[in-house]
């Protein structure tokens, strides 16, 4: 049980330092720049391949578990699964215009920072929902058992971005994250 809901509470504070980044680039773009379109191609890269393939998926198996186990679940909570889609639109679509932008496009910067916007309000909320809601009446329904059957259900495979044998691939994204924590001490 701790390693699951620690795991989903360490992915929820790493994509909090990713959606921070956005705001600072969100910033830069309302002051009429143009912002950093390859770290925002890097993180929106990296919420389609772990938080739509391997975090949301993790806290749907939860989801079904504590629906399961308590018919009282609130509607609100039930929504999840249709949350995660929807985030996953809103992602693919944003990937889709800042893709198209970093080859060179025409970049339309009132449409970018709409997108921008509600990428970063949709996440902030979605999480704020889990960790205030979600993941308080998981903890408290959810038995041994319960967390036994989704640990051995769920695939859970290294974060990507902090995997050291595959430092390549987001080395950019850390780094920068790395220095906006430094900025922030």
């Amino acid at each position: 049980m701790a390693d699951i809901m620690q795991s989903l509470h360490q992915d929820h504070t790493n994509l909090g330092k990713m959606l921070k980044i956005l705001e600072r680039e969100i910033a830069v773009l309302e002051g009429g720049a143009l912002p950093d379109l390859e770290i925002i191609g890097d993180i929106l890269r990296y919420c389609m391949n772990y938080p739509d393939k391997v975090h949301h998926p993790k806290e749907d198996m939860v989801m079904r578990c504590l629906v399961d186990r308590d018919g009282a679940t609130p509607n609100l909570l039930r929504n999840l699964e249709k949350e995660h889609r929807q985030l996953a639109e809103i992602t693919a679509e944003l990937h889709k215009f800042v893709d198209d932008a970093r080859q060179g496009g025409d970049v339309d910067k009132i449409r970018l920072l709409v997108l921008l916007q509600r990428f970063v309000s949709s996440y902030w909320s979605h999480m704020e929902m889990e960790e205030t809601q979600f993941f308080p009446q998981a903890l408290k329904v959810l038995g041994d058992s319960d967390w036994r059957e989704v640990a051995d259900t769920i695939e859970d495979p290294e974060d990507p971005l902090f995997d050291e044998n595959d430092a390549a691939t987001y080395q950019n994204l850390r780094f920068e994250i790395l220095r906006a924590d430094g900025e922030r001490c």
